[in-house]
């Protein structure tokens, strides 16, 4: 997913979650070499299309499931 920011400005929000989400977080990011940025993009992007796809009510489960 690569957007140029030049032609689409970016957004920021403040994100709160559990210090174990926050470790595993900084974790996943630090041994991949991928901005937690990007990492959070990607997932955001993969659960609003699993809603889309699913309904809000199938998508949470399946997250709840794994």
């Amino acid at each position: 997913m690569q957007t140029n920011l030049h032609t689409h400005p970016q957004v920021s929000f403040p994100l709160r979650m559990s210090k174990e989400l926050h470790e595993a977080f900084d974790s996943v990011s630090n041994n991949s070499m991928v901005p937690k940025s990007t990492l959070a993009r990607l997932a955001i992007t993969s659960l609003l299309k699993d809603i889309r796809d699913k309904g809000i009510q199938d998508a949470i489960k399946d997250i709840r499931e794994r």
